[in-house]
């Protein structure tokens, strides 16, 4: 059965915000698989994922937000950055995963990206959905790169986003 959890962090220090975030995020998780992660441009995201891999080894994907994120409890946004997590379980939940830096092609790129998630979930089924997010400018290429790999698939995600729109977003990967 398909359990999540959500955690979150207003934390002044980007590593102990990663472990709070990831801490409340897995709490009474089975065997989590996966998490998308949201995090402030303000952020030291690479500190906040060592801070989360010091409490769970799920696969994580995320980007940062402009000004805020929504949880169950609300809006959480801070000056100093935040943190927050949904975390996925489910013993039959089949996730891969890929990445890749920006370039000149991204259709290319989307097909690139496709590849290394379907390797990642070591299938050769076309996924039932998948999640992407992007630089602002392209997802269109990269949805169109992607759809070359895997066919037209039901999709979810969007572009990453900062405070200010002046390329200081953050994909997360």
């Amino acid at each position: 059965m398909l359990k999540s959890k959500v955690g979150y962090s207003t934390n002044i220090d980007n590593y102990e915000s990663g472990v709070e975030t990831a801490t409340k995020s897995v709490d009474g998780l089975k065997n989590p698989k996966f998490s998308f992660l949201y995090t402030s441009c303000k952020s030291d995201t690479k500190q906040i994922i060592k801070g989360i891999k010091s409490v769970t080894d799920s696969k994580i994907i995320g980007c940062t937000s402009s000004g805020g994120v929504i949880v169950p409890e609300g809006v959480i946004r801070s000056k100093t950055g935040f943190s927050s997590m949904l975390t996925l379980s489910d013993e039959n939940l089949i996730v891969g995963v890929g990445c890749h830096e920006a370039g000149t092609n991204p259709r290319e790129i989307g097909k690139k990206v496709a590849i290394q998630a379907v390797q990642d979930a070591k299938t050769t089924r076309a996924p039932a959905y998948f999640y992407m997010v992007s630089s602002p400018k392209e997802e269109e290429d990269y949805l169109l790169g992607i759809q070359d790999v895997i066919g037209r698939v039901p999709m979810f995600g969007g572009s990453a986003a900062d405070d200010e729109i002046n390329d200081e977003w953050k994909i997360i990967s």
